[in-house]
């Protein structure tokens, strides 16, 4: 994020537009990714650097730019979630794996979690035999 802090004042207003784009991206996931939201510090950073951009490139500018990234993000983001929605039709071998997969992971953290529950209470906990 300082990074970008430094560009927006090493660069003018003409020279900072041609990579004004990739900028934005960068900007846009450390906001709105769900890894990022639990991160104080890169949220503030990211304020503030959004700031920064926003008064170099003019609130209009950076207005209409962020809603052309934000468009982008939710085309692919549709386009992903249309293909897992046709995965099983076009594949299914490969979907009935993915799905076993999905169910053993969830067991296994039903399993962590009670195995949890139960060490916190103080309870017997036995040993899982290895497959």
């Amino acid at each position: 994020m300082k990074w970008i802090h430094c560009l927006c004042a090493a660069f003018d207003r003409e020279a900072f537009l041609q990579f004004f784009s990739r900028v934005l991206q960068v900007l846009y996931r450390c906001t709105n990714e769900p890894s990022a939201q639990n991160d104080g510090e890169l949220k503030r950073l990211t304020e503030e650097v959004t700031g920064a951009v926003e008064a170099h490139v003019g609130r209009e500018i950076y207005a209409d730019a962020m809603r052309t990234v934000i468009l982008q993000f939710s085309k692919k983001r549709a386009e992903r979630k249309r293909q897992q929605a046709v995965e099983p039709i076009l594949n299914p071998a490969k979907a009935a794996r993915m799905k076993i997969k999905k169910h053993l992971t969830r067991k296994e953290a039903k399993k962590r979690k009670t195995q949890d529950r139960d060490l916190e209470l103080g309870r017997l906990v036995k040993k899982s035999r290895p497959r």
